[in-house]
């Protein structure tokens, strides 16, 4: 008996679908994804699961499409994804429960955070920046004390979640910590639009030497808005002028109008055919512009190093 005709004498039509899915072209294939999330049920949801492990990367990354818009018919099938023995799946498993943002699976994706494995760490670290609750703020703020990857992580998560316990603990980085981790904090803390966390922010970048204070004035001006231009002024006074004549050049000459000092996120709409995951963080200044060369694990088309300028980008070897 073929593959179809157990699927068929299964009774399942989705299971037939998933077979489908496996041997069509990619027209065809777009349209059975549509299909399958048209009418979700927890069998599909589990038959689709076993194309994580697909050599095919388009395969698995239309997999990982499916589950992210319909996981919820069976939350505990993609939790049990974070104990597959695949490295890479447990990355998939992390990367769906983000999207789900179903609060069933924070306690499991805490746990994650301590597993050994950095590319699964890093990747419940992200994701429980996508769940609004004080566990995940705990856990986020415990890991801001550990290596400069895993806190740049933890940053990019406790913006994303915005709560106000998070702001002293990002003030000790943006002063203690080394000059990429502080930026990546002052991007955080701006982005809580807060006058009192600026007047501080502000109150410290005033001490540091000038390059360092044309770099920092930079970035508060541009990922800050009105009101956070106007608390610069006022604190800095005619010590603005120095750092925004610098700034003005800078932007003047560069191909780039966002400084990003930091892109960590490693989900959403990829360029190539390939899941990424992050590995390790390699900061590197141009200009007062801080980007970043970013060393990936891609598993469909082997190691490769990115740089990029844009927050928030993710980018396969492709």
């Amino acid at each position: 008996m073929t593959e179809r005709e157990k699927a068929k004498a299964g009774g399942g039509k989705s299971n037939e679908l998933v077979l489908a899915l496996k041997e069509a072209d990619d027209f065809t294939r777009a349209k059975i994804v549509e299909k399958l999330v048209s009418s979700p049920d927890k069998a599909m949801v589990q038959q689709v699961v076993g194309l994580l492990e697909q050599k095919n990367t388009s395969l698995r990354m239309d997999a990982l499409d499916i589950l992210k818009k319909t996981g919820n018919c069976s939350i505990e099938t993609i939790i049990q994804l974070l104990y597959h023995h695949n490295e890479d799946v447990r990355v998939y498993g992390c990367e769906v429960l983000a999207v789900l943002r179903n609060g069933a699976s924070l306690p499991y994706l805490i746990e994650k955070v301590r597993e050994d494995n950095e590319n699964v760490r890093n990747a419940a670290i992200m994701a429980l920046g996508e769940f609004n609750d004080q566990r995940s703020v705990d856990v986020l703020l415990d890991v801001l004390e550990q290596e400069e990857w895993v806190a740049f992580s933890a940053i990019y998560s406790l913006a994303k979640i915005g709560s106000r316990k998070a702001v002293p603990a990002l003030l000790n980085v943006f002063r203690n910590r080394g000059e990429e981790l502080s930026l990546a904090a002052c991007e955080a803390l701006i982005s809580f639009r807060d006058s009192e966390t600026i007047d501080q922010l502000v109150d410290f970048i005033d001490h540091l030497e000038r390059d360092k204070k044309n770099t920092f004035v930079g970035v508060i001006i541009e990922q800050g808005d009105d009101q956070v231009f106007q608390r610069l002024m006022l604190k800095m006074g005619n010590d603005l002028l120095n750092p925004l004549l610098n700034f003005l050049q800078v932007e003047k000459g560069s191909l780039s109008k966002r400084p990003a000092s930091w892109f960590i996120s490693n989900t959403g709409t990829r360029p190539g055919p390939c899941s990424t995951s992050l590995r390790t963080w390699i900061p590197r200044k141009t200009n007062m512009q801080a980007s970043w060369r970013s060393s990936w694990n891609c598993r469909g088309c082997g190691p490769s190093i990115w740089r990029n300028t844009s927050l928030s980008m993710s980018m396969c070897c492709r």
